[in-house]
């Protein structure tokens, strides 16, 4: 990948109410997105078939005003797009693929923002486990009224924040080198992860 510059990675699936609002919200914001849709040899099946050819008739959860559509026609996204097919349900090689993914980029990216309410569990667990691994992604998600078990109504783009979880993360770090008499790894570990000015998103550069 060249420039990498302001990117949005958004997971697929499920509704794609909240996947078209994202879109709509970052199409002038962002000069990059990443799909991170299913693989599978079906349009009924395969999120991936949403993107740029078109959502099928018989999906569940879908106003009918998107079906027969796609997302890059629903939300009016005119810029550079790539989508990342996976197998929906392996943790794992989600992960591998976005780890492979952001590795990939030329430099380091102005910023990144990862809403992860669309596609499979094991898809948006991924998503934010990439950001508990690179502390300069920013996570949202769509919250906001729920009236039943299918799906939230008039939803809204959250900020989710991880700093809490970091902390702990960095605090279990020291306390680990702390008690193996390792003081002199002290003075590289970082208190506060978020207060770093540095991206930890790698970087050839």
């Amino acid at each position: 990948m060249g420039d990498a510059g302001r990117i949005l990675i958004i997971s697929v699936g499920g509704s794609s109410e909240p996947i078209v609002k994202t879109l709509k919200y970052y199409k002038d914001k962002v000069n990059y997105v990443i799909f991170l849709c299913s693989e599978g040899d079906s349009k009924e099946n395969a999120t991936k078939y949403w993107v740029d050819e078109e959502i099928p008739q018989n999906v569940f959860n879908i106003p009918n005003n998107h079906k027969g559509k796609s997302l890059i026609s629903l939300s009016g996204y005119k810029g550079k797009y790539k989508i990342l097919a996976v197998y929906p349900d392996n943790l794992d090689s989600i992960y591998d693929v976005l780890i492979k993914e952001c590795e990939s980029f030329d430099s380091r990216p102005a910023e990144i923002i990862a809403d992860f309410t669309g596609g499979t569990k094991s898809m948006s667990a991924a998503v934010v486990l990439l950001a508990v691994k690179y502390e300069n992604i920013r996570l949202i998600s769509q919250s906001g009224i729920r009236r039943d078990s299918v799906k939230i109504t008039d939803s809204m783009l959250t900020n989710v924040r991880l700093d809490k979880i970091l902390a702990q993360k960095a605090q279990e770090r020291v306390s680990r080198l702390w008690q193996r008499y390792y003081y002199s790894c002290l003075l590289y570990t970082s208190p506060s992860p978020r207060d770093l000015s540095t991206s930890r998103m790698p970087s050839s550069a």
